[in-house]
Parts: structure tokens; C-alpha cells; sequence
């Protein structure tokens, strides 16, 4: 992974199988990926052309954090198969019924999903290495779609009677989004 810079800023450069030109800004730093076929200038003016976006994201990663250190063991699949049912019990009185299915994948986009009409919840695998307390939020916000479809103000209000810190626990999880894209 060559290291390039252009206009002072600096960004790790991978060619791969990939069918466009991709840009990653992280703590780390800036990543691109781009497909064999593609002039490497192209990446340096898409990185130029970017550089307001690029300046903004490191500034924001430059703050000081003000988080708490989280301590995070493990969850087996079965332990978080069993909160799931624990929560169906949970949320008996909203009628939440009782999924049929639980999957475990690895996911790059989402933390979770649902199929509620067949009644499958598919969660993250990168969840069982996470604080439980986001595992836990998840659950709830995929149950919660079993009874609302969409994230309108009923599907929050679900969300938030059996997690009244989700806004919290979900601007947290932000700080595990590296797990969604590496």
C-alpha cells in the first residue's frame, strides 16, 4: 500500500478488485481504493478535489475524546441468541412475537436486520466482540421492527421504552464503524 500526498495531504493508496474509485476517512487516516485499469493521478485528484471534506473529518478525529474506556468480553452466539428471546419476554406487552430465525453473518454496512414477516432477525458477528450494552440496543431496534417497518416517531418511541439511551449507545457505536468497513 503505496503512501501518496497531494496538496499536504497525505493517504494510503490500494489497487484492488474494486469497480470504482473509493475513499475512506478514519482516525488512521485517508484510504483510497481503485480498480487496476484506473490512472493513479485519478486518485490524486480525487483526493485534491475532496480536500475540504478530507480537512473537515480530520479536524473533527484532532478533538480530544471524552470517552469512557469500555470493557469488552466476548458474547457467544448463544448468549446473544438467548437475549434475544429474553427481550421477546421483555417486550411481551408491545406484542413483539418470537423469531423463528436468529443469523449471525458478517455484515460491512449494517450492525443488523430483519425480516419480520418471516419473523428472522440477522445480527452482525462484530457485535459479539462489542460492549454487550450495544448488542443489546440493536436487539431491541430489530425487534422493534417486527412491530413498525419504518424508523418513524412509533418506531423510536418502541425503541426508547426499552432503551431509553439508544441515541447514546448508537452515536458510541459510531466509534466501532472500522468493524462495518475493513
Amino acid at each position: 500500500m503505496p503512501e501518496r500526498e497531494i496538496g499536504g495531504i497525505k493517504y494510503t493508496l490500494t489497487i484492488k478488485n474494486v469497480k470504482n474509485l473509493n475513499m475512506r476517512i478514519k482516525r488512521e487516516g485517508v484510504f483510497v481504493s481503485m480498480p487496476p485499469n484506473i490512472p493513479v493521478r485519478y486518485a490524486d485528484a480525487f483526493v485534491y478535489k475532496n480536500r475540504d471534506k478530507i480537512g473537515q473529518y480530520m479536524e473533527k478525529y484532532a478533538q480530544p475524546q471524552h470517552e469512557q474506556l469500555e470493557i469488552t468480553v466476548k458474547t457467544t452466539q448463544g448468549e446473544a441468541v438467548g437475549m434475544v428471546y429474553r427481550y421477546v419476554e421483555i417486550m411481551h406487552e408491545d406484542n413483539i412475537p418470537k423469531p423463528c430465525e436468529i443469523r449471525f453473518k458478517e455484515m460491512k454496512t449494517m450492525w443488523g436486520n430483519c425480516y419480520p414477516q418471516r419473523k428472522i432477525i440477522t445480527l452482525n458477528s462484530a457485535l459479539l466482540d462489542m460492549p454487550r450494552e450495544y448488542l443489546e440496543y440493536v436487539i431491541i431496534h430489530e425487534l422493534a421492527h417486527f412491530i413498525h417497518k419504518d424508523h418513524q416517531k412509533g418506531f423510536w418511541n418502541l425503541v426508547g421504552k426499552y432503551c431509553p439511551e439508544w441515541k447514546e449507545r448508537r452515536k458510541r457505536m459510531k466509534n466501532y464503524a472500522g468493524h462495518l468497513r475493513d
